[in-house]
């Protein structure tokens, strides 16, 4: 397996960059600060669910210990750490599938079928294990120390969370494996990668239902529980649903006894029985799958006229550039479903979070009908315009999307100006569709219609700031070297800059709606926006040749 450890070190350093980190360290301050920056701002983002999290696991174990069954805490972290490895697991899988490819060079190599998988494996390990190591550490930690727990009780429980994403990783490949090699979806990779995102989406929803179901039950907390801890109480369930959650809870908990020490081995050893099977009967299906993943078929048929006057006709430059922005976009999978796919997916959420939680909607209609809460009415219309329409992130990777196409472009006799007009309209034009499919949902809770007409006139003059500011970004900062498509959506700082810069206009929006009257506030709401449009188009009118000239 020497050789398997040597390929998965290579896959982690080309998925999530740690050699160009620490090279970075040493020779590159710079932008070794901005990977640090960012890594707090995603941290400082994840920061409310985690403190829901934790206080969910804090109310639950003291809940828990009137019944003196607080050891449950820990069998729901287990839970919960491996549905969320089974349900990312299967995307995370399809996406080493098709980014981080093999290649003709490795494929060349002399290793093993057995080793090629296995650092494929590790590879996907590594982000379920940061998961679960978020999900167990909170449980553990609950309980170690309401508990008053020893030292051994954390290490046992570090060796138990190591092992605990083996068997729901094992299950995804033994599942998508079989369903690439024999139908050949490997080179059908959009469609698949597009059709994951859609299953990805139709998990979140439906998890998002079961837990607005659970969570409206009339039955109180201490009813819940002991309807839960009864003879086969919440520990029988959860063995039902996933029976190694058993072993691994009486293995943490029972430290100190024989017993738990079993379970504890009895369960490493069953993950690694598990991996190992995978490795030895899926092994020459992968290798076989990934084999020709890269090549295309011919067909070999005349091009008739009609198609190539479809294809090849008059446009101008600017209907050209845009109609090429769209294609560009729409046919790169992950482009699609980080960028115009979440225009309608955020709507979508919230649909179904109104619809599931009907209660929420006395409290609606109460905001609605008020009077006085016509200037807040205004404030959520066009925050949540802004939100949506700025999420795309669509022109603050406008540049970075490019690539090394970039200088494909700039050899090309096209206008700087026609080029950034074509990406700001494509951002604006999803800019649009978004703010009209939050009109809708806004007339569905009975927004009155001039509300939704002044959200979005006001929140589009926001979102072409938005917009504007974040090619700005990309002219000075894009990021032009990467090696899969994920990289300049996914790990660009400029993104994540746009997302606090809308949330930011939308605080001081809300400090404008709490400290002046209405008639001013309207007012208001529309100088501000036309101001800052007015300072970002200046600075882009004014330093775009030497912007676009200096990439």
């Amino acid at each position: 397996m020497s050789n398997g450890l040597n390929l998965a070190k290579i896959y982690i350093n080309s998925s999530y960059g740690l050699s160009k980190f620490i090279r970075d360290l040493k020779y590159n301050k710079k932008n070794a600060a901005k990977t640090i920056g960012l890594i707090l701002l995603i941290l400082f983002s994840l920061s409310g669910m985690f403190g829901m999290y934790l206080y969910f696991n804090i109310k639950m174990y003291d809940l828990l210990k009137t019944i003196n069954q607080q050891g449950a805490v820990i069998t729901l972290a287990v839970v919960s750490a491996s549905i969320l490895t089974l349900m990312f697991g299967i995307l995370t899988v399809i996406a080493n599938y098709f980014y981080n490819q093999e290649g003709d060079i490795i494929l060349a190599l002399p290793i093993k079928k057995m080793d090629l998988l296995f650092a494929k494996f590790i590879n996907a390990y590594i982000i379920e294990l940061i998961v679960t190591l978020v999900f167990m550490g909170v449980g553990v930690g609950v309980y170690g120390i309401k508990s008053g727990e020893g030292i051994l009780f954390y290490i046992v429980s570090i060796i138990a969370t190591i092992f605990i994403p083996l068997i729901p990783l094992s299950i995804c490949y033994f599942l998508i494996i079989p369903l690439m090699r024999y139908g050949n979806l490997t080179k059908k990779k959009d469609l698949f990668m597009i059709l994951g995102g859609l299953l990805g989406v139709l998990i979140a929803v439906v998890y998002q239902l079961l837990v607005n179901k659970f969570a409206n039950t009339n039955a109180g907390p201490e009813e819940l529980i002991k309807s839960l801890m009864r003879e086969n109480g919440l520990i029988d369930i959860v063995g039902r649903i996933y029976y190694p959650s058993i072993w691994i809870s009486n293995g943490i908990l029972k430290y100190k006894s024989l017993s738990g020490n079993l379970y504890l081995l009895a369960f490493v050893l069953l993950s690694i029985l598990v991996v190992y099977l995978l490795l030895l009967s899926t092994s020459n299906l992968y290798y076989s799958s990934v084999i020709g993943s890269s090549e295309i078929t011919k067909k070999n048929r005349e091009i008739k006229t009609e198609e190539l006057d479809r294809v090849f006709k008059k446009r101008r430059p600017l209907s050209s550039l845009f109609s090429r922005e769209m294609k560009l976009m729409n046919r790169e999978p992950v482009y699609f479903l980080n960028g115009p796919f979440v225009v309608l997916l955020l709507p979508l959420i919230l649909v179904i979070m109104f619809t599931v939680n009907k209660q929420s909607f006395g409290q609606i209609d109460s905001l609605i009908n008020g009077s006085k809460n016509i200037k807040y009415m205004l404030l959520i219309s066009t925050g949540l315009m802004m939100f949506v329409g700025s999420t795309t992130s669509i022109t603050s990777t406008c540049i970075s999307r490019e690539g090394s196409g970039i200088y494909v472009l700039k050899s090309l006799p096209i206008r700087p100006v026609d080029l950034i007009k074509a990406k700001f309209i494509h951002g604006a034009f999803f800019g649009f569709v978004a703010s009209i499919i939050v009109g809708v949902l806004l007339l569905y809770l009975n927004v009155p219609f001039y509300i939704i007409f002044l959200s979005f006139v006001i929140g589009n003059l926001y979102l072409f700031v938005i917009y504007l500011v974040g090619i700005i970004l990309e002219l000075n900062w894009p990021k032009l070297v990467w090696d899969n498509p994920q990289k300049p959506m996914k790990q660009n700082v400029n993104a994540v800059f746009i997302i606090f810069i809308n949330f930011a206009l939308i605080g001081i929006n809300y400090l404008i709606t709490k400290n002046i009257s209405q008639t001013i506030l309207i007012l208001a709401f529309f100088i501000i926006p036309i101001i800052l449009l007015l300072c970002a188009y200046i600075y882009l009118n004014k330093n775009i040749e030497r912007l676009y000239n200096r990439l």
